[in-house]
């Protein structure tokens, strides 16, 4: 059964007939190691050990996702796009999310801050 995607902009079906697409940031995507390694910076200085708090991770700098558009409402910059044409299901879909981890600018970015990861699984010195 295919997936109904929606316009977010103008809330118009897609399909065959309307086109339309499904886009990722790519400045956000390369914007957030950086936004992340700020926040640690900040909150371990602040507390004097290396740290980041669960509402850090929730409410703070967030990794882009994908985002529904049809061909009228398109950013004309900035995004890494996939067509829509009404057919897709949830298996395309997970491939082609599986498909954009594969992609060296946004991979890389999903383990954004090495160093925070190390600390965390070494503690405290």
């Amino acid at each position: 059964m295919p997936i109904i995607f929606t316009c977010s902009i103008c809330k118009t079906r897609l399909s065959a007939l309307r086109a339309g697409a499904l886009h990722v940031s790519v400045d956000k995507a390369m914007a957030y190691p950086g936004q992340l390694a700020a926040l640690y910076a900040e909150r371990s200085a602040e507390y004097g050990i290396p740290v980041l708090s669960a509402s850090d991770l929730t409410d703070g700098p967030q990794l882009t996702g994908w985002h529904v558009r049809c061909d009228e409402h398109m950013p004309e910059t900035d995004t890494y796009w996939i067509g829509i044409d009404g057919s897709e299901t949830e298996k395309w879909l997970l491939l082609l999310t599986a498909h954009l981890c594969e992609k060296e600018w946004f991979s890389d970015r999903l383990e954004p801050v090495p160093v925070l990861h190390h600390e965390m699984r070494a503690g405290p010195a």
